[in-house]
């Protein structure tokens, strides 16, 4: 029950000594939740997923421990205040400092008259997004009384890399794609150089996801690549000089097929995929689209995932990240992870699930960070803000003008407000 953490790992486990490198789920929920059976659910998932209940500990490396180990996962409940209560949770949330013997996640439950919000909160170090959304799945089928099985705690994502990524000949294929990064060049920099500490989530439904996807591929491109697009040209209209300008972006990848993680082993499998764009004001989204679906499509072909992942490797002892002035020029001004397209979850006596959002880690470097899930034919975009780079006030300016622009490309609405 007790292992090394693997190179990513530290990373985010390092990060965190600065900032902010949690993950946290939400499930909104219609009617009532049984506290009691909620609360039994969450025992059985700490007794069925044993990691969630350990600790990060040094000695002298980094490692998972079962000592001292909470009987079950901590679980939290408190009367529903707002409808925006779960998004002011979740940046506290976001912030949480797992200490020893406190476990690694939580569950809390926001009860309403005629709504709950379950957030199940987990230490990155630990888990990704796919893990996240998985592990509420198997929350609510314990509370229906399912039985699950045991699950046996996944090994470091590098030691399961292909062979040409590992040993002497992985450190090669790394070493020499820092020259391709290189290349790369600066790009835009938005917002101040202060690192990121403090977090604040805001967001959106989209409800044309459907039809914005089938005008997508009408266009050679999908939804993300769209969604990319116009995130990017969001960023240069309300961030640039008005020209032509380099922005950079980030969009993190699962690497599940390329290690052997099945969908329902709970661990962190995922690196990025770093692209520039030239972007500027007359730029066709459409053009934009179909370059950041083929770029993503090329790069995952090429294997850059798999490079970034072993150049991410941390310090195997507790060491907060450092500054670079080289990598400063290259830190990410878009970031967007994206979960796709979540199964329904199950139904519950008395509840059913109407919404699902997600935050994840953002670099002390990133001035923000979107994620994405795609949930019963509905978009569900939500934006973490750095406060210490990009004020209070940006999120909001960010969601209302990127909202904007994916409203305008859908021809239905286009009519509902040529007749308004």
């Amino acid at each position: 029950m007790e292992r090394y953490l693997g190179g990513l790992e530290r990373q985010f486990y390092q990060q965190n000594l600065v900032g902010s490198t949690n993950i946290c789920t939400v499930l909104r929920l219609r009617g009532s939740v049984d506290r009691a059976r909620l609360m039994r659910a969450t025992r059985e998932l700490g007794d069925l997923f044993p990691l969630l209940r350990a600790s990060i500990v040094a000695d002298p490396y980094l490692r998972f421990s079962m000592t001292h180990a909470p009987e079950a996962i901590p679980f939290y409940q408190k009367p529903m205040e707002k409808d925006e209560h779960w998004r002011r949770l979740l940046e506290k949330e976001m912030h949480r400092q797992y200490g020893p013997g406190e476990g690694l996640a939580c569950v809390h439950l926001l009860e309403g008259d005629k709504t709950s919000d379950i957030l199940l909160s987990l230490n990155h170090a630990l888990a990704d997004g796919l893990s996240s959304s998985y592990l509420c799945r198997a929350l609510l089928l314990l509370y229906q009384g399912e039985k699950l099985p045991f699950a046996k705690p996944s090994l470091p994502m590098e030691e399961r890399f292909p062979p040409r990524f590992r040993g002497i000949r992985g450190w090669w294929s790394a070493f020499r794609f820092i020259f391709q990064l290189g290349k790369l060049g600066p790009a835009l920099q938005i917002g101040a150089a202060a690192w990121t500490r403090t977090t604040l989530s805001t967001g959106f439904v989209f409800d044309h996801a459907q039809e914005l996807n089938a005008l997508a591929r009408n266009h050679g491109t999908n939804l993300f690549g769209v969604f990319c697009a116009l995130a990017l040209q969001t960023m240069h209209e309300l961030y640039g000089n008005g020209g032509t300008q380099n922005i950079s972006l980030n969009t993190p990848v699962s690497l599940r097929a390329g290690v052997g993680a099945g969908p329902d082993e709970v661990g962190l499998f995922i690196a990025g995929h770093l692209a520039l764009y030239q972007l500027h004001p007359e730029m066709d989204v459409w053009e934009l689209a179909r370059q950041c679906h083929e770029t993503l499509r090329k790069g995952v072909e090429e294997e850059w995932p798999y490079r970034l992942a072993l150049l991410a490797r941390a310090s195997r002892k507790p060491k907060p990240p450092q500054d670079s002035a080289y990598a400063s020029q290259h830190r990410p001004t878009v970031s967007i992870s994206n979960l796709g397209r979540v199964d329904d979850f199950p139904q519950m006596d008395g509840a059913e699930v109407y919404e699902h959002h997600a935050l994840s880690a953002q670099s002390v470097k990133d001035p923000f960070a979107f994620v994405l899930i795609s949930y019963q034919n509905r978009l569900y975009v939500d934006l973490q803000t750095s406060l210490e780079k990009m004020g209070a006030e940006a999120g909001l300016l960010i969601v209302r003008h990127l909202e904007a622009k994916m409203l305008s490309l859908i021809p239905s609405t286009k009519i509902e407000k040529s007749r308004a």
